[in-house]
C-alpha cells in the first residue's frame, strides 16, 4: 500500500520532467517541382558503347523533396518523375518512357544509397516495346562516380 503511494507521485515526477525535456527538431523538408527539357545532344557513353555517335533528348517533370537533420545536413532526398527519351543515330530512333522514385540516402561515409524503383520500356518503330526493366536497384557509392 505504501509503494502504490509513492508510485504515483514518482510516475507524475517523472512524466513532468520528459515533458520539460529538449524536443530535437529537425529542419523542414524543402520540396519543389522541375521541368527538364533537354534537346538534341550526343550522347558519350552511348556513344562509345555503340561504337558510333548517338544523339538524346529528354523531357519530363519530376518532384523532389529533401530532408535534413537537426544539424541542417542533408540525410535524404527523393525525385518522383515522368521522362520521355529518344535516342536517335543512322537515321532511326528508339523512343523510351522511364517512371520511377529515386531515394537518395546520404551516409555518414560520404556515400550516397540509391534506390530506384520503377519502370523503363523502350519502343522501337513498328516493333513496339524492344525491351524494358521494372523492379528495384540499388546502387552504392559517391554520387559522383555513380
Amino acid at each position: 500500500m505504501l509503494t502504490s503511494r509513492l508510485l504515483g507521485p514518482l510516475v507524475l515526477c517523472l512524466v513532468g520532467l520528459t515533458a520539460l525535456a529538449p524536443v530535437a527538431s529537425a529542419v523542414p523538408p524543402e520540396h519543389g517541382t522541375k521541368t527538364l527539357d533537354v534537346r538534341d545532344f550526343i550522347h558519350p557513353r552511348v556513344s562509345a558503347l555503340c561504337g558510333f555517335p548517338v544523339r538524346m533528348q529528354y523531357e519530363g517533370w519530376h518532384r523532389t523533396s529533401t530532408f535534413y537533420d537537426q544539424n541542417g545536413e542533408e540525410r535524404m532526398g527523393l525525385e518522383t518523375g515522368v521522362f520521355h527519351i529518344t535516342w536517335s543515330a543512322n537515321g532511326k530512333s528508339v523512343r523510351a518512357v522511364l517512371a520511377e522514385p529515386v531515394r537518395a540516402v546520404f551516409n555518414d561515409d560520404g556515400t550516397q544509397t540509391l534506390y530506384f524503383t520503377g519502370v523503363l520500356h523502350r519502343n522501337a518503330p513498328g516493333e513496339g516495346i524492344t525491351s524494358g526493366e521494372a523492379g528495384r536497384t540499388v546502387l552504392v557509392g559517391h554520387l559522383s562516380h555513380i
